[in-house]
């Protein structure tokens, strides 16, 4: 875990870590989840040796479970680093994580049955 934390607790940093892991990396995911993965049905998914390639409806699926990663990453320094907004950023992040392995598991079976 990232400077121990743990599921349910707030992490820890200041307003750099807020933007950065909170809005500017999770932009950069959903940037390459919609323009690859959406629309253009080809997205890598990284390994430790090479990268699987995921095209059609697995880099669609493979592409919400980016979104959904995305989404958790906002919710957990985004909102996570509020003192306001914290409270709410609980909901969002279980949800995130259900939709992401969801998703991924149906990525995996799209990829696995159609290639």
């Amino acid at each position: 875990m990232i400077d121990s934390e743990t599921f349910t607790c707030p992490p820890d940093g200041g307003p750099l870590k807020r933007r950065l892991l909170g809005h500017i990396v999770p932009g950069i995911i959903i940037a390459y989840a919609v323009l690859f993965g959406l629309i253009g049905g080809h997205l890598h998914l990284p390994a430790r040796r090479s990268t699987v390639e995921f095209t059609g409806y697995a880099a669609r699926w493979l592409g919400l479970s980016y979104l959904s990663a995305a989404s958790f990453m906002h919710c957990h320094y985004g909102w996570g680093l509020s003192e306001t907004a914290w409270p709410h950023s609980q909901k969002g992040k279980w949800i995130s994580a259900s939709v992401f392995l969801i998703t991924i598991i149906i990525a995996f079976y799209c990829h696995s049955k159609f290639a």
